[in-house]
């Protein structure tokens, strides 16, 4: 049998996976999660950096129980998965936002972003990709510059199964990421320079590292077409840090009108 490319992507990251337990402070019950949601429908896909504890985890670090799983859980570290194995991985990340048990507390951030360009994850018009691992780790990995976060993304391919997931979409026009990702998006999409967007939020976050214009715009190559890729710099933990509803809707009316379509 001939195995599509996304159940190919995940075979091997289930494989990768299980080579890294006790290596690095991964989540031994978590299975790859390469894409949240409706991938093949998606027009937008949002990107931030690897899926969270939470995903897995109870409020006291406990494994959730089996009726509020989002996701497949391992049985064991065995780097081999079962075709059902596969099914059943498929079935829930593309499920994510329609089977009632999405993590609310991150991604209704982003609805008056999705809302204003006349999207949504529920809807399948966007779905959710991390660009450092598809691996959920046991806490935050923190910053890119983490050891964890340089070994995922860079010599475990990480962002590599993060190219390939955004290829796949046969419908994606639009990617937009959050986070340090920035620093490192030229070299790995090979281009030379972020095209800098002044907006009416760069006045904030006085004592932030992070330097103004927040915003980023490239158009890259992704597979056999072009996308716009865009980049909100600040990241604190939450998508669209330091913004209210008003000003997300007002930050997605910018990307709208600099998006190359």
């Amino acid at each position: 049998m001939t195995l599509s490319d996304i159940d190919q992507l995940y075979r091997e990251s289930w494989a990768t996976q299980s080579g890294l337990f006790g290596r690095l402070p991964l989540l031994e019950c978590a299975t790859p999660v390469p894409c949240f949601g409706r991938w093949d429908t998606a027009r937008v896909a949002t990107a931030g950096m690897n899926p969270s504890e939470r995903e897995f985890l109870d409020d006291n670090d406990s494994e959730l129980l089996e009726d509020d799983r989002r996701f497949l859980h391992r049985r064991n570290s065995a780097a081999d998965c079962t075709d059902d194995d596969i099914a059943d991985a498929r079935r829930l990340a593309e499920g994510y936002f329609e089977l009632g048990n999405y993590y609310e507390g991150w991604f209704d951030k982003l609805e008056p972003f999705l809302d204003e360009l006349g999207l949504s994850f529920a809807e399948g018009e966007a779905c959710h990709t991390d660009y450092v691992s598809p691996f959920a780790t046991t806490s935050g990995i923190g910053s890119l510059n983490s050891r964890p976060a340089r070994k995922l993304a860079r010599d475990h391919g990480g962002i590599k199964t993060w190219q390939r997931m955004l290829a796949m979409m046969p419908e994606l026009e639009m990617s937009v990421g959050f986070g340090a990702g920035w620093k490192i998006m030229p070299k790995t999409l090979e281009f030379d320079r972020w095209s800098e967007i002044e907006t009416g939020f760069d006045s904030k976050g006085e004592k932030s590292p992070v330097s103004p214009p927040y915003l980023l715009h490239h158009v890259v190559n992704c597979g056999s077409r072009e996308i716009d890729l865009f980049w909100w710099k600040p990241n604190m933990g939450n998508p669209l840090e330091w913004l209210n509803a008003s000003e997300k809707q007002e930050l997605a009316r910018v990307v709208a009108a600099h998006a190359q379509s």
